[in-house]
């Protein structure tokens, strides 16, 4: 995985560019972050950390073996579920020599990406947000282009801010000047 570049469509140095092992890391610690604001500050939602915690750290598995896919194609209708199955098929290949029990709590956090439940909209917004921290390192390094980043990710944070607290803390109210465009 930190083989794996990511960021490939943003022309920007090497020595700035993030690698997916780096990425995973990173959203573990914001998985955590995230959590422990909406256990001190949220509405008593009953997120399962645990899950989230590993989705965190093994959300990217796929994209270790078949490379970086840009968001633009990840994101269009016509290949996204091609690139979806590919993924999974790798990730279960990784998992293929655990006992039965324990490759079932990964594949099921791995799950977390792609479900429609509280875990996974949490998880989508903590993948939204850890974007917008690295466009926020690549906006201060002088980059200007990663404030596309902000345009693409801004309407679903909003909606995701009116559900989770944690995003309102860490984008909505730390971001404003930002996402006035």
């Amino acid at each position: 995985m930190a083989r794996v570049t990511r960021w490939a469509h943003f022309p920007q140095p090497e020595d700035r560019r993030e690698n997916t092992l780096t990425h995973s890391l990173d959203s573990v610690i914001l998985a955590a972050v995230m959590l422990k604001i909406e256990d001190e500050q949220g509405i008593g939602l009953q997120l399962d950390h645990a899950k989230i915690l590993l989705a965190a750290a093994i959300h990217d598995f796929g994209e270790g073996t078949i490379g970086d896919v840009t968001y633009r194609f990840k994101n269009d209708p016509r290949v996204h579920d091609a690139i979806e199955t590919i993924e999974k098929e790798e990730v279960e290949k990784i998992f293929t020599n655990l006992s039965s029990s324990i490759r079932e709590i990964f594949l099921q956090a791995y799950g977390v990406v792609d479900e429609k439940s509280l875990e996974g909209e949490f998880f989508n917004a903590i993948e939204r947000i850890g974007y917008i921290f690295y466009a926020i390192t690549q906006l201060e390094a002088g980059d200007q282009n990663f404030l596309e980043v902000f345009h693409r990710q801004n309407p679903k944070l909003v909606e995701l801010g009116k559900r989770f607290v944690s995003v309102r803390i860490l984008y909505l109210d730390l971001y404003e000047e930002y996402i006035k465009f």
